[in-house]
């Protein structure tokens, strides 16, 4: 005999038909999940034409007031929660910045002004650039004389 659905407080109502499987996660999943989901995407689909009305009975300058309101709220919230704050953006100076990219490359700040020291610095790091550079195009153009040496072999007649 088929047993009420109230009394085991389920959401899944008595059809009439038994099944031999002991989970049924068909009826399961579509009763405790996808009913579930449309009903509440239908009440809100309900509420949305409702506010839809009602705005269009107000007047223009009614809704824009709502939307600039709506707007500068989801803007400054926003802007709260994932930009950084200004304490943060101004947390070090550029004189701090410049004693610690001198400590980190061992020069001391002690001795002479800061300023010189970076452009000391700059220099030393532009010229490892250059240096890197000129070392990749050198082994660039070395393995195009080889290329060449490669293809003059194979072009000339063969002795035999």
């Amino acid at each position: 005999m088929l047993a009420c659905s109230a009394c085991r407080l389920s959401r899944i109502p008595d059809v009439g038909h038994q099944s031999k499987a002991t989970f049924r996660w068909a009826t399961y999943s579509f009763w405790y999940v996808i009913d579930p989901l449309l009903r509440r995407h239908f009440q809100y689909y309900q509420r949305k034409v409702q506010l839809d009305r009602w705005l269009e009975k107000n007047n223009f300058f009614t809704n824009c007031i709502i939307g600039v309101l709506l707007g500068m709220t989801v803007y400054f919230v926003t802007i709260k929660n994932f930009l950084p704050s200004s304490e943060d953006i101004k947390r070090t100076t550029m004189e701090e910045n410049i004693e610690e990219i001198l400590s980190f490359m061992n020069l001391d700040t002690k001795t002479s002004f800061p300023a010189f020291q970076m452009m000391r610095a700059k220099r030393e790091i532009i010229g490892k650039m250059h240096e890197a550079m000129d070392h990749a195009e050198v082994q660039k153009q070395k393995d195009e004389v080889e290329r060449m040496k490669l293809l003059a072999r194979n072009l000339q007649p063969q002795k035999g």
